[in-house]
């Protein structure tokens, strides 16, 4: 696997914020991780 493709943090949490529809919120992981 090159490089740039592994994580650079990997974070465990116990519940991932998720819209309405079950969808995951990938903006709020990356608000979280800044």
């Amino acid at each position: 696997m090159a490089a740039y493709r592994a994580p650079r943090i990997v974070e465990i949490v116990d519940t991932l914020p998720k819209s309405a529809t079950g969808k995951i919120l990938w903006r709020a992981l990356q608000e979280q991780e800044a």
